[in-house]
């Protein structure tokens, strides 16, 4: 096999698909079972593999097919097969149905060849879509011409199952049902389409992320599961070598996963605190006793109690100080703690007995919780970033990769950096470290810090190899944290089911096999929290108090993201505007496509995605320019992510997007370092614009207006020619970069062709909207970018979102509370705002 591989912007290679000796070894284990006799039908195999081999599906689904056409290929020719060799044995019209939500795996067989026939065209290949099995041609039948199938040789039908109802009957036999769980998309339905497809297939392989303790109770005691992880490798070294090739970076298999199943060099230091200030664990002592206190008989507590102890976990657990935290999301127009608590305290008692918590206890739980609150405020670092920031200075001239939990707290971050810092530290999301690795990507670093124990939503993705890794540990944290590297790499109860299934097939005398050295946890533990100079404080290692929990805090944040403030009371809050935490907004009416009315402030500066009448185009407009019946099309739930951004992240793994979104993080980094250098506490950022601007043409560069600049650092537009480019990389003090420009410039070009081909394709989805369009079956499958990039057009249509502007309030300009912009308001309540916060319109500047 080979696959058309993208070298850069312009420039393609076929690389030939390769496969190790794992791949060879986990391949003949499965086939070993499939074929052993006395197996009943619908069994089941199970393969759980590091998350970085996000392509094995496809790998293993070929090999299935390959086996057959291997066994056929030897009859015809005459050549006798060992009775003792077990070959896969489809019958007319059989195959085999890949079940998983990983579009690449089709973008892999649409670009590779077999002895230079396409494999889509070699193989009978199918998209499985309203319960029909349709050719898999990406809307060009052009490419299809010699697609045929008689039946004689297996199919393969790729089934996203999309749908709550899964395929009740299939048009074609379904021989073998391959499941990869991988994709997060499935896994909390994972046992309901495991027992659909045994029921529907002769035998069925699952494919599930190691490590992963959501899905680790899907096999059952007597299954045959091969765990392929950190625990079981020293077993699979004692009957196979394998090494990763660093070459072959596109691999379909576990080449990406190898190192990470070695584990070698790898350290673990886990930092925490010797003592704390005594007021402060007293204040959290308070409060798991009043807490406790609230609890109702059925040992649950009011949803409002459960809803502020999230807020007490989120500001316990925070990176950076509270009070800039709560700042800042005021600032960026969002809800911050105190907001929401304020909101949730008046939830109304659901049942007598929660009337009665509410009169008698729940007063000194808010006591406290306040309390506690107004002392994390005062403070001028958090538990977190005081230990974070700590062991940050052990280091220097290494790359540092930083894992937290809120992305909103990354900036904030940095902030408290020194410049040298900066250099060297990325911080990332334990959400962005996992989909990384599920796109077989792994961010390499001298030392990696976990802020917080690893969240169990994302375990799969403790994979780290040739690192140091630095634990961030707050009182009770240092147990999780134990558990952790224990599960890892010694997990006994995963070595005795591998055993027991390479057992099943023949691999004996495995029970003899010496235990390697156990990777050890240093800790570290000199640290004081100390609030006052002169503070008492107390030691730790007989506090008994949990402030990490990721199930609440990952709840909490979720929930934020769509946490709406309505009625009234909102404004009687505020008996004054402070103009740091309001925006120059204007008030309109929306109506969506069931004719639902509703109420938007939106922010002057800000541009939105319109379409005009028929026009095949969508623009992006400011406020001022909208006229009435223009449609604003946004991303579905989020009204403020730039929608054609989040449409390409679907593509984001495909090697063009990896070079264009390559070249793009360089032009921000370099806005980013003049932004920096340039923003000195100006009050109006129309300065700084006009400053960068002199800045650049002093420096060889042709900029006429400010407002380019502005353009650039708004995401509206991006930097067009080469003497532009290199003034900004003069002033950014990035002088590295210039040898990236090429890089730079054939990227951000690309992605303004594919931004503009986009809003023609979205438009033509609009211009031809009917009642029917979420029919899937009336719309072409695919929508395609280029001839690069494909992309599933249920997807976009489920992505996004219409409405019609039907009024605008031309007088309705005031200086709105961030709080309630991009906010779906009744119109009393919109009026009532607008009333409380109108003012004379003056001049005012960016």
């Amino acid at each position: 096999f080979e696959e058309k591989i993208a070298i850069d912007i312009a420039n393609y290679k076929n690389q030939k698909i390769k496969i190790n000796n794992l791949d060879k070894f986990i391949f003949n284990c499965v086939l070993e079972n499939m074929n052993l006799k006395g197996v009943e039908p619908n069994g089941i195999t199970y393969l759980s593999l590091p998350q970085l081999s996000s392509s094995f599906s496809i790998l293993i689904t070929y090999n299935i097919i390959f086996n057959d056409i291997a066994s056929k290929l030897l009859k015809l020719t005459g050549n006798n097969i060992s009775e003792e060799r077990e070959f896969i044995n489809f019958n007319k019209n059989e195959g085999i149905l890949l079940v998983s939500h990983n579009i690449d795996l089709l973008q892999h067989v649409w670009n590779t060849t077999f002895s230079g026939e396409y494999l889509r065209e070699y193989v009978p290949t199918y998209i499985v879509k309203a319960k029909q099995f349709k050719v898999f041609n990406f809307n060009n039948n052009s490419k299809n011409i010699n697609f045929q199938d008689d039946g004689t040789l297996p199919w393969i039908g790729f089934y996203r199952a999309h749908k709550k109802e899964l395929i009740g009957k299939f048009d074609k036999k379904v021989k073998y049902i391959i499941i990869d769980f991988i994709p997060t998309y499935h896994r909390k339905r994972a046992k309901q389409i495991i027992e659909w497809a045994k029921n529907k297939a002769e035998h069925v392989i699952v494919i599930l992320p190691s490590n992963d303790p959501y899905l680790s109770y899907l096999a059952s005691a007597d299954a045959f599961k091969l765990p392929i992880n950190q625990s079981t490798q020293k077993i699979i070294n004692s009957i196979i070598t394998y090494e990763p090739d660093y070459d072959d970076i596109h691999s379909w298999g576990t080449n990406n996963s190898l190192d990470v199943l070695k584990s070698f060099d790898i350290s673990f230091n886990l930092n925490e605190y010797f003592s704390i200030d005594k007021n402060l664990l007293k204040i959290l002592k308070k409060y798991e006793i009043e807490i406790e206190l609230c609890r109702k008989s059925n040992g649950l507590y009011p949803e409002k109690i459960q809803k502020i102890d999230r807020l007490k976990v989120q500001m316990m657990n925070l990176i950076v100080p509270l009070k800039d935290y709560e700042t800042a999301k005021r600032m960026s127009k969002q809800v911050n703690i105190f907001d929401a608590y304020k909101k949730i305290k008046q939830i109304p008692s659901l049942d007598e007995e929660e009337k009665s918590i509410e009169v008698l206890l729940s007063h000194h739980f808010y006591k406290v919780f306040e309390e506690l609150y107004d002392l994390l405020y005062e403070l001028s670092n958090s538990l977190r970033s005081e230990l974070l920031l700590s062991v940050l200075k052990k280091y220097s001239s290494i790359k540092i990769i930083i894992l937290i939990i809120d992305k909103f707290e990354r900036n904030l971050f940095v902030n408290k950096l020194n410049k040298d810092n900066t250099n060297v530290i990325e911080i990332l999301t334990y959400k962005e470290f996992h989909e990384l690795q599920m796109k077989s990507q792994y961010v390499k670093a001298d030392t990696i810090i976990l802020t917080t124990p690893f969240p169990t939503k994302y375990f799969s993705a403790f994979n780290f190899f040739n690192v140091n890794i630095e634990f961030i540990s707050i009182l009770n944290d240092k147990t999780r944290y134990f558990k952790h590297v224990d599960n890892i790499y010694n997990n006994n109860n995963d070595i005795r089911i591998f055993v027991k299934s390479l057992n099943r097939i023949g691999v004996k005398h495995l029970d003899d096999i010496k235990t390697e050295k156990q990777i050890s946890i240093n800790v570290l533990n000199n640290y004081k929290f100390v609030i006052e100079g002169k503070a008492e404080l107390l030691e730790t290692k007989d506090i008994n108090i949990s402030i990490f929990d990721d199930v609440k805090l990952l709840e909490l944040l979720k929930s934020n993201d769509n946490y709406e403030l309505t009625t009234s009371d909102y404004i009687s809050s505020l008996s004054n505007i402070n103009y740091a935490y309001t925006t120059k907004a204007q008030l309109i009416e929306i109506e969506d496509l069931d004719e639902n009315k509703k109420w938007i402030f939106i922010p002057v500066d800000d541009h939105l995605k319109i379409q005009r009448g028929n026009k095949d185009v969508i623009e992006s407009l400011k406020v001022s320019n909208f006229e009435l019946e223009d449609l604003w099309i946004r991303v579905n739930h989020d009204m403020k992510s730039d929608l054609f951004n989040e449409i390409l992240k679907l593509a984001s793994n495909t090697p063009l997007m990896k070079w264009i979104n390559h070249g793009v993080g360089i032009w921000n980094e370099i806005l980013e370092s003049v932004w920096e250098k340039f923003n000195k506490g100006q009050r109006y950022k129309k300065n700084v614009y006009e400053d960068i601007l002199k800045a650049i043409n002093l420096n060889g560069g042709n900029i006429k207006n400010y407002v380019t600049i502005v353009n650039w650092f708004t995401h509206e537009n991006i930097v067009r020619d080469q003497v532009n480019l290199r003034a900004l990389i003069i002033i950014s003090g990035k002088e590295e970069f210039m040898d990236s420009m090429r890089i730079v410039l054939s990227s951000v070009s690309k992605l303004r062709s594919m931004h503009i081909q986009l809003g023609r394709t979205i438009s033509k989805l609009i211009n031809s909207y009917s009642k029917q369009l979420l029919e899937y079956n009336v719309l072409e499958e695919w929508i395609r970018i280029g001839e690069d990039i494909v992309i599933p057009t249920e997807d976009i249509v489920s992505m996004i979102s219409f409405s019609k502007i039907t009024y605008i309030n031309v007088e309705g300009i005031a200086d709105i509370p961030n709080e309630l912009l991009y906010k779906n308001l009744n119109k009393n309540f919109a009026i009532e705002v607008l009333n409380k916060y109108s003012f004379e319109e003056e001049e005012h500047e960016f």
